[in-house]
């Protein structure tokens, strides 16, 4: 019996040792031993296997050696993590399609894009993204401690954490991004723009005189967005309450949105956006690269001008509306982990180094000191024109406070962005998270038919186009929803 009772004994201690050498249940340290990629837990030390690990976002390819930044990313991970990195941009059409695709088939993915704007609460309602609540802390102690609450909250919902913010400016402002070669050449002046109404006569001197270049490309961003508002649904849906409200309203109910409309189909009959803008936003991209373009609208920043310029065209902005801090400022740019992922830990474990790791970031960023670019001094690079991997997508992958600075940058970039967030008035509705979970059949139609709506902007006539797009909306229950986060939102207010 003493003897049984040892052998039990014996296999038990034994078994405890073994799961201890193998679980990874605390904040990981990576150590080299003997060439052999290995993570260190407590006492034990557990071997990492090597993975490929998978990023879609949201982006154009940066050029014909993106293969190339890719392998070398994957020779500097393999030692730190034992890991190589497969890289998918994808163009606007294609992201949100395929993704959604691939997650419902459950095809394995690691990283995905996933920013309030592009489906972050809809991908959370449809379980799409990992909850990373207490995996995040374990693998990415460095990011949590440099994000703090404000880009934490970006990625929160219901006390639960889906998704890793970018940091970056922190408020935002709507306006124009205009060619600045183009202002130059015909000594044109952008002092007295304060409205869309007001570029009439600059995209006047464009037509008439640049039969190559597109006046006004509206298939960035739709005009509406000029107006003051707040957006509060989480998503691409049209629900918006006035600055002062407490009214959640349709988009197109906002004062001043029919005027817009209908300057906006008045720029399309006289030839300053063109025919096909709602069908042709990849080339459209590639037009503004090239400096095709003359003016759009776009979100802008202090670093705005600088991060989509390139050899090939400098751009100037104009702000139309006020600074705000908005909840798509805080999730403007974050990046989860898809629900599929094989190895949801290591790719926890990238995005620590993405944002920690000074030359993995401006790798990724500017490509390979040399080949695509010179160091000028401790931080500033100058970009190698045609070098074969260029790109303005820093803003989607990591802390760009690690980014070096371009020569096209102002030398006090960081400093003029903490101002310009410091000017920043946070919107009534900020921190206020809709569950969009009871609402997904709902909102699937209703971001179609805005998909299609805004492809169409400037091309239809307003008023009967506006009639067509709300008749659609009440079919696909936008009424019902409006009244539900109407009500949410107010009781969220009182408390």
């Amino acid at each position: 019996l003493v003897l049984v009772m040892v052998m039990l004994l014996a296999a038990c201690g034994g078994k405890t040792e073994k799961a201890t050498d193998t679980k990874v249940d605390v904040t990981p340290t990576v150590v080299a031993k003997d060439n052999t990629e290995t993570v260190e837990v407590v006492d034990a030390v557990v071997p990492l296997e090597p993975v490929e690990l998978t990023w879609y976002y949201f982006g154009d390819s940066p050029g014909k050696d993106a293969e190339l930044v890719e392998a070398k990313m994957g020779e500097y991970l393999k030692d730190k993590i034992n890991a190589t990195i497969k890289l998918y941009p994808m163009g606007w059409d294609e992201f949100g399609t395929k993704t959604k695709a691939m997650a419902a088939a459950n095809e394995p993915m690691d990283i995905v894009f996933s920013a309030q704007w592009i489906g972050f609460s809809e991908g959370i309602a449809s379980n799409r993204w990992l909850d990373i609540t207490d995996l995040f802390g374990q693998y990415c102690p460095k990011t949590k401690a440099l994000m703090g609450e404000e880009w934490l909250a970006g990625g929160t919902v219901n006390d639960r954490f889906y998704a890793v913010s970018t940091m970056k400016e922190i408020g935002h402002a709507y306006g124009f991004m205009v060619n600045k070669e183009l202002l130059e050449k015909y000594n044109l002046s952008l002092d007295n723009v304060k409205s869309l109404e007001d570029m009439r006569p600059l995209l006047e001197v464009i037509k008439a005189n640049e039969p190559d270049v597109v006046p006004f490309d509206t298939s960035v961003l739709g005009v509406d967005v000029l107006l003051p508002q707040e957006s509060i649904s989480g998503d691409i849906l049209p629900l918006v309450t006035e600055p002062s409200s407490d009214k959640v309203i349709l988009s197109s109910e906002l004062p001043g949105y029919s005027d817009l409309l209908n300057t906006v189909h008045d720029f399309f009959l006289k030839g300053y956006i063109p025919s096909d803008v709602s069908t042709a936003k990849e080339s459209m991209q590639g037009k503004r690269d090239n400096g095709l373009v003359f003016a759009f609208v776009s979100q802008l920043n202090p670093a705005s001008a600088a991060s989509n310029s390139n050899d090939k065209v400098t751009w100037e902005t104009v702000y139309i509306t006020p600074i705000t801090i908005s909840n798509n400022d805080i999730g403007g740019s974050m990046n989860s982990i898809s629900a599929t992922s094989k190895n949801p830990e290591r790719a926890l474990m990238f995005l620590e180094l993405l944002n920690t790791d000074v030359y993995l970031n401006n790798l990724l960023a500017f490509g390979i000191e040399g080949k695509h670019y010179n160091m000028v001094s401790e931080n500033t690079i100058e970009k190698i024109p045609d070098s074969g991997y260029s790109h303005g997508n820093q803003w989607v992958f990591a802390n760009q406070f690690l980014n070096y600075y371009t020569t096209n940058d102002d030398p006090n970039k960081w400093e003029i962005i903490a101002e310009f967030n410091e000017k920043a008035t946070p919107e009534r509705s900020l921190g206020f998270k809709y569950d969009l979970e009871p609402w997904v059949e709902a909102v699937g139609a209703i971001k179609l038919i805005q998909s299609e709506y805004y492809d169409g902007v400037g091309l239809q006539e307003p008023v009967s186009a506006l009639e067509s797009r709300l008749e659609r909306l009440n079919e696909a229950g936008i009424n019902d929803l409006k009244e539900d986060l109407n009500a949410k939102y107010n009781e969220w207010l009182k408390k």
